[in-house]
């Protein structure tokens, strides 16, 4: 029977249980597989050991590893500050290329500014040369002249108060001579004239215009006659 079983394990099929059990043989080997299968116990035998086996380890991944996804690596990674918005600024211009394009940029603005301004302060005293001169005129102060006071009005004798002064006096015979001579007037001398000017403000003399008193022109110096005149002319006769 030993014999028998180890022909029978020997019969060029054993290699192949394996194979057949986790459905790894073709179409034709799988067949003769099959056929050989319903000949020889030994090889079903060891047919139906491996596929118990084979399917307790088929459930035991399934309730293991089934549920699992995909595997996958994660490396930890700590949570870096949040640059500034000056280093960001300072980050972008040390790139060099981006530094080289702004430095270019800020100079030719200058340049540009400078030469506006330049032609903007040589522009200026042209403009200024063009415009017409303001003329500006003055007027002289005019002298203003004093303002003559007048003079109060010179009371004159009537011809009633002379005669009532020459009642008084003892000398009747002269009486009709009085009356005539009563109306001349004194001549005036050169001081009365000098007096009866004044003096102007640019120094030159200037008449005092006489005054109208009861629609007579009247003089500006009291010239009426006096006793003292009367009496003198009298004499003199």
């Amino acid at each position: 029977m030993a014999g028998d079983k180890a022909t029978i394990r020997d019969c060029g099929f054993s290699g192949q249980i394996l194979d057949f059990v986790y459905d790894e043989l073709a179409g034709s080997g799988k067949a003769a597989f099959e056929g050989h299968l319903s000949q020889c116990s030994s090889c079903a035998e060891d047919v139906a050991d491996l596929s118990s086996t084979s399917m307790a380890v088929r459930h035991w991944r399934a309730e293991e590893f089934e549920p699992l996804g995909a595997l996958g690596f994660e490396l930890p990674r700590s949570l870096a500050p949040r640059p500034s918005l000056a280093a960001s600024i300072l980050a972008f211009f040390r790139q060099p290329l981006y530094a080289a394009t702004v430095a270019t940029l800020l100079i030719g603005a200058a340049i540009g500014l400078y030469f506006l301004l330049g032609s903007r302060t040589q522009s200026q005293p042209a403009i200024a040369t063009t415009d017409s001169p303001v003329r500006v005129e003055t007027q002289a102060p005019k002298a203003v002249l004093p303002i003559d006071e007048p003079e109060p009005p010179v009371q004159r004798d009537t011809d009633e108060q002379i005669a009532a002064t020459e009642t008084k006096v003892p000398t009747p015979i002269r009486r009709s001579r009085a009356q005539r001579v009563k109306s001349r007037r004194p001549t005036g001398n050169s001081n009365d004239r000098i007096q009866d000017q004044t003096v102007a403000s640019n120094g030159s003399r200037v008449r005092v215009a006489p005054e109208d008193l009861f629609g007579e022109v009247a003089e500006t110096r009291d010239r009426s006659l006096r006793l003292t005149d009367l009496f003198a002319e009298d004499d003199e006769d």
